[in-house]
């Protein structure tokens, strides 16, 4: 049961209640937790280190084993994930030079065929030259045909 003050100097000299603790906002409370929860395997010991710091009204100096704990997790998953990251940059980088590789050797298979085919085409002329039917060409055209013809012979003797 409540005690009431008997008289009105008794009143003014007893100190107020204290004022009812704060609560916060729910979504600042999801937010809290949000923040906390992607620290992963860090969170249970942030969690920790803020109930230290809650309970020691704020010394410091008394939850040093549970900062220093938090820290140092801390340190080691950051150092996990770069490493993580090395990891995955060398593997892009490989992948890179695979596709460059790659792309080499497309390129140098295309001009590979498309020299083979200057060459089938060079041929096929060559041939239809050696094999022409010279009755159809005129006076002017027919000693060209026979120097054409001669060289054409002349480059497969040799062969």
């Amino acid at each position: 049961m409540e005690h009431l003050p008997a008289n009105q100097t008794e009143a003014k000299r007893s100190p107020p209640p204290p004022p009812p603790p704060q609560v916060p906002h729910q979504s600042d409370v999801d937010e809290d937790d949000e923040n906390v929860n992607q620290l992963d395997e860090c969170s249970s010991l942030y969690r920790l280190m803020q109930d230290c710091v809650a309970r020691s009204n704020r010394n410091w100096k008394v939850c040093q084993p549970a900062i220093e704990d938090f820290v140092h997790v801390k340190n080691e998953r950051n150092k996990l994930k770069e490493k993580t990251l090395n990891i995955k940059k060398k593997e892009f980088e490989y992948q890179v030079k695979i596709k460059e590789k790659e792309l080499k050797y497309e390129a140098k298979m295309k001009e590979k065929e498309l020299e083979y085919q200057a060459i089938i085409k060079i041929k096929s002329l060559e041939f239809q030259i050696l094999f022409k039917d010279t009755s159809s060409i005129t006076i002017t055209q027919l000693p060209d045909h026979d120097r054409l013809s001669s060289k054409i012979r002349e480059k497969y003797r040799h062969v």
